[in-house]
């Protein structure tokens, strides 16, 4: 499993008065064996905090940045359990936003995988 974080855009929030990043999450999970992989429960990669509140998001959205931003910081690869394929790859790419002095790919996350051949 790897992830990416990157600096998408800034952009400057009329309502907030302050410039705000778009951070692109990507999570990527790969097989590499010849056997496939059972997955018991959901994938996922998630910030250890928050960096916006509910108003302040609401706001952003508001603006129309032309991002779909998710409220949670969470980047969801599988929602269930899941068969993975022999040398199957997967891929989830999500969009945050955080104010200009927070340095998304730079913040401790964490991620949930199980699994059983």
């Amino acid at each position: 499993m790897t992830q990416n974080t990157i600096k998408e855009k800034i952009v400057f929030c009329n309502a907030l008065n302050r410039n705000i990043i778009v951070w692109k999450s990507i999570v990527t999970i790969k097989n590499t064996t010849q056997e496939a992989v059972n997955i018991l429960r959901p994938v996922y990669l998630k910030f250890s905090r928050g960096f916006l509140t509910n108003s302040e998001l609401t706001i952003i959205r508001n603006q129309n940045i032309g991002y779909n931003v998710t409220q949670n910081y969470k980047n969801i690869l599988t929602n269930s359990n899941q068969i993975l394929m022999a040398n199957q790859l997967l891929t989830s790419e999500k969009y945050f936003v955080t104010f200009d002095d927070i340095d998304l790919s730079r913040e401790q996350y964490s991620w949930d995988l199980q699994y059983i051949k």
